[in-house]
């Protein structure tokens, strides 16, 4: 058997070919073997996916983790980013309100102003007439 086995591997380079004429394998657990070798092919080949997966997955993690990092610096100043424009927004309101009251008030001058200047006609026409009478 032994020697039979080295003549199918031709392990003396024997230049005439051994084909042997049956290939059966007499151990009755030859089917358990073959299902064992492909369940140990599948796992390693689904082993090797699995850590090739992880390996990529964790290079994706460790190439982004600067980023991470920096974004969450930024949202670490986001609260006082918003509290400074409420704090802006409530200054642009209460300027405003102020524009608002001084346009109130100059054109209540203006108002002022016109009606002071037909008082000052209507007195000096008066004037003119007194001048006049007399």
């Amino acid at each position: 058997m032994i020697g039979s086995s080295l003549r199918y591997l031709n392990a003396f380079n024997i230049k005439k070919k051994f084909i042997p004429k049956f290939q059966i394998n007499l151990n009755p657990e030859n089917f358990k073997y073959l299902e064992n070798n492909k369940i140990k092919t599948s796992n390693y080949l689904l082993n090797s996916i699995t850590v090739l997966l992880l390996f990529i997955f964790s290079s994706l993690i460790a190439l982004n983790l600067p980023v991470y990092f920096e974004k969450s610096k930024v949202l670490k100043q986001h609260p006082n980013v918003v509290q400074q424009y409420d704090q802006k927004l409530n200054e642009i309101k209460n300027i405003s309100g102020k524009f608002k009251k001084i346009e109130a008030d100059s054109k209540l001058a203006n108002e002022v102003q016109s009606s002071n200047n037909e008082y000052y006609k209507l007195v000096k026409n008066i004037n003119t007439f007194l001048i006049i009478r007399l």
